[in-house]
């Protein structure tokens, strides 16, 4: 490593930052610091995984160079210049996600040995429903977790608890479909940040939580924007259902999905993500609007 490198990974700490953006013989790079869960084998397998999908044309920022610290594990990545995704090529962008799911990397790579929960994450020769820690944690029991903490705390709890037994329902229907087929390689942090527009083409960045999961997942992860309401969804459900149905048809040239299960993870997501509203807001009057807008998204039409 060179005096340089080492130069910016002591501003790192002193910063405490996790990413930096460095100049490096004419060339930018991103030096980024792992997370402590993360081993070196699995930066060099992440690294593996990521020049097999840039092998097979998907986009994605490479890892030029580990480096092993005193304080940590660190990658060099290429840097890559553009804007991060806005809603624009939202076909393209599927397109792209359908290609990268429909690969297989069980011969020539282990994924993480850690998820994003710390859980011990094992690889595809085990039983499906020890793996797909992420579509049950992120998707279910943290969320109802939370939504349960705030039942007794409420004037709205008969409400609450008709969510719960819906959203209950919903899931166990979804995680009696998950089988070898439509379990895949997944991102599973598909947010706006993570997806680089340059010149029309898609880039798929930061890689840390790549593994096998319920594919739905990251389908529904960059369906929506970040910041929408619940009220403006079910405003606009028509336009979001033709465009479900058309998602369908382009990633299913790929990996074979349904319009029942995409909308089904959907309504995970967006109650899920609604629940910290209910938990933290003040506002009684949002609070109650809110709990009517889930009620009516989990019962909303299938057809």
């Amino acid at each position: 490593m060179d005096e340089y490198l080492k130069k910016e990974i002591l501003n790192i700490e002193k910063k405490r930052l996790v990413v930096s953006k460095i100049r490096l013989k004419n060339k930018e790079y991103v030096l980024k610091k792992n997370l402590d869960i993360y081993s070196y084998a699995d930066v060099s397998n992440k690294k593996r995984a990521l020049d097999i999908l840039f092998d097979n044309g998907i986009n994605v920022a490479r890892i030029c160079d580990i480096f092993r610290t005193k304080t940590g594990i660190y990658e060099l990545q290429e840097y890559i210049a553009g804007h991060r995704y806005d809603g624009k090529f939202i076909f393209k962008l599927y397109q792209a996600i359908g290609k990268m799911h429909s690969l297989s990397l069980t011969k020539e790579i282990f994924c993480s040995t850690k998820s994003f929960y710390n859980f011990n994450f094992e690889c595809r020769n085990i039983k499906l429903k020890k793996l797909l820690i992420d579509f049950k944690y992120k998707f279910y029991y943290e969320p109802r977790k939370n939504i349960c903490r705030l039942i007794d705390k409420t004037i709205y709890s008969l409400e609450l608890r008709e969510i719960i037994k819906i959203y209950d329902d919903i899931y166990k229907k979804e995680e009696k479909k998950i089988s070898s087929s439509n379990t895949v390689l997944c991102h599973n942090d598909l947010s706006e940040g993570n997806i680089i527009i340059n010149d029309g083409k898609i880039f798929f960045i930061d890689f840390d939580f790549y593994r096998y999961n319920y594919l739905y997942c990251d389908l529904v992860d960059v369906f929506l924007p970040r910041e929408l309401e619940l009220d403006t969804f079910l405003e606009e459900f028509p336009k979001y259902k033709k465009r479900i149905n058309k998602i369908i048809k382009i990633y299913s040239s790929y990996v074979p999905i349904d319009y029942e299960s995409f909308l089904d993870v959907l309504k995970l997501k967006l109650v899920s993500s609604y629940f910290y509203f209910l938990i933290f807001t003040e506002d009684e009057v949002k609070r109650k609007e809110n709990i009517y807008n889930m009620l009516t998204i989990l019962n909303i039409d299938k057809i």
